[in-house]
């Protein structure tokens, strides 16, 4: 029989599924369980190898890039759509935007 080894969730949360039977083997990577945390779901793969990353530190960082394209939309009129946000890029989306309608 293989050794047990335990399982330690990167997030608090709620067991949604288990993905292995007790005592079933798993390869490096597979799925063991699924936990509910923070209104999404998290796989968390066996760790008996180098392909059990994970991805959870990836969802905090969003709204702060759409916080600042927003601003950059607000205060320009010209929408960026992909990071980084460079002059160069600010400068080639404000040549190509179509001219503003003259005011009479």
């Amino acid at each position: 029989m293989a050794d047990i080894v335990e399982i330690v969730a990167p997030v608090p949360g709620l067991v949604a599924a288990v993905a292995v039977a007790a005592g079933g083997a798993v390869a490096a990577g597979d799925p063991v369980v699924t936990l509910q945390a923070m209104k999404m779901e998290i796989e968390v793969p066996s760790e008996q190898g180098a392909l059990g990353s994970r991805g959870i530190g990836e969802p905090p960082i969003v709204p702060g890039l759409a916080a600042v394209a927003n601003a950059i939309a607000d205060a320009t009129g010209v929408r960026l759509t992909a990071a980084p946000f460079t002059p160069e890029a600010m400068l080639e989306a404000l040549k190509a935007r179509a001219p503003a309608p003259a005011r009479i």
